[in-house]
């Protein structure tokens, strides 16, 4: 959604080409960081081979971004009307995803067990 919205800035003028590179490139932070994460925690002793799947997606879907820049721009006949086109895959990876939620089975919620604070936030000296 994040890389959605940036994308759809960057289509807005000069100030919302960098207002949107800006939240564009911090959604593929964010996901750079959260993906392998997630792929460890779900696939346990099988995420060597996912997290590798998952990190070689990322490597090609940035070649394609940087091959196809000019021939989109070329298509379409402005670097707007190129940098829209981004919009689809992004559209059908969030489609997706919204299918894998759905099917996904629901874990029991098990209540938390309760813990207290730590000794130095019950205190007045750690907070001003």
């Amino acid at each position: 959604m994040v890389l959605a919205l940036g994308i759809g800035l960057r289509s807005a003028g000069t100030v919302g080409l960098f207002a949107g590179t800006v939240v564009l490139s911090g959604g593929i932070a964010v996901a750079n960081v959260l993906l392998p994460a997630v792929a460890r925690a779900e696939y346990g002793s099988r995420s060597a081979a996912v997290v590798g799947a998952v990190v070689g997606s990322m490597a090609l879907s940035a070649s394609l971004g940087a091959g196809l820049a000019q021939p989109l721009t070329g298509l379409t006949g402005s670097a707007m009307g190129g940098l829209a086109l981004w919009l689809a895959p992004v559209a059908l990876a969030i489609a997706a995803l919204a299918l894998l939620v759905r099917r996904r089975p629901r874990p029991l919620l098990r209540p938390r067990p309760r813990v207290g604070a730590p000794r130095s936030c019950a205190t007045g000296w750690a907070w001003p």
